[in-house]
């Protein structure tokens, strides 16, 4: 029986050029080696940490906060010894997780509540940025794990007390006040939920509940309720400091009148440019003051009344 012609040329193959590309012994330990020493030098990395000092932090033991980012955004604080009471955080915030009570009492503004609900806040940053004298920001702090999530709100009014909102000095220009080192405020404030948190929320009396929450807001921006004998003896009290009505004298009220934040929310750098430009009539719109809210706007209202010779009780619209 005769072999094909194709069939011999491929068994010749097979059995032929087995010593050409093994090249022969030397060629079959110099591939056992290549492989040796491919698997040492993938091993290399793994044999040097033998001879290295181990890196492993033994947290919670040892804190990582100091090797944290000098930006990371971490647990917000307030540091009330610097704070404006302008609200401007309140407005940045996009959730609504920072809510302030604020009255102002003569020339200050007094807050009764400054409350931030860290379990609400996306770590977004907003809130710290408008802020004229970064009394508000992010810390370094992280460790938020509690059984109680109402301990998360962090109070930095103490309920039942009130503190007066901070003015900054003139002469001090754009540099900022001097405050506490990043992080210790956060960690009081954080200490001070498991305290009395746990108290409001057995009570009932939590602040956070939502319905209650909606009415405060709702009445918040409504307008003073004050009556005509109170009105009376504070337009008394313009008149005699307006005295002859000259442009100076309105800019001196006005400037007394207005928050005196410097926040900026009424489109203008200084509330001393706001009170200008309303003295001058340059400015029409009377209710720009965020911060002094529906009181302020209220007497500067009554302001131009007396200065257009309006009586009390008379609707009051700036005129053209």
């Amino acid at each position: 029986m005769s072999v094909p012609e194709t069939t011999r040329e491929t068994d010749a193959r097979i059995e032929a050029p087995l010593v050409e590309t093994t090249g022969g012994f030397s060629g079959y330990f110099k591939k056992i080696f290549h492989a040796g020493k491919t698997v040492l030098d993938g091993m290399s990395v793994t044999f040097s940490h033998f001879l290295r000092k181990p890196q492993t932090i033994q947290y919670p033991e040892v804190p990582v906060t100091n090797d944290l980012p000098e930006r990371y955004r971490g647990l917000l604080e307030v540091d009330m010894d610097i704070c404006t009471a302008c609200m401007a955080c309140e407005r940045a915030c996009p959730i609504n997780c920072i809510k302030i009570d604020m009255k102002k009492v003569e020339k200050s503004l007094i807050m009764s509540r400054f409350d931030i609900d860290m379990a609400k806040c996306m770590y977004c940053g907003l809130c710290s940025e408008p802020c004229p004298t970064a009394a508000i920001r992010h810390t370094k702090e992280f460790e938020g794990a509690t059984p109680i999530l109402e301990s998360l709100i962090f109070r930095f009014v103490p309920p039942g007390e009130s503190i007066i909102g901070y003015k900054p000095k003139k002469e001090d220009g754009d540099k900022m006040p001097d405050t506490r080192a990043k992080g210790e405020i956060a960690r009081e404030a954080r200490a001070l939920g498991y305290t009395f948190n746990p108290a409001w929320y057995a009570t009932g009396l939590r602040l956070t509940v939502s319905a209650p929450k909606k009415k405060v807001e709702e009445k918040k921006d409504a307008a003073p309720k004050v009556d005509a004998t109170s009105v009376a003896a504070k337009r008394g009290e313009f008149e005699k400091k307006l005295g002859d009505k000259s442009e100076q004298k309105v800019f001196k009220l006005l400037r007394e009148i207005v928050a005196d934040t410097d926040c900026g929310e009424c489109g203008y750098p200084t509330c001393d440019e706001y009170s200008q430009v309303m003295a001058s009539g340059k400015e029409k719109d009377r209710s720009l003051c965020k911060p002094g809210g529906a009181e302020t706007a209220a007497e500067i209202d009554l302001v131009y009344m007396i200065l257009e010779g309006k009586p009390v009780g008379a609707k009051n619209e700036p005129t053209a």
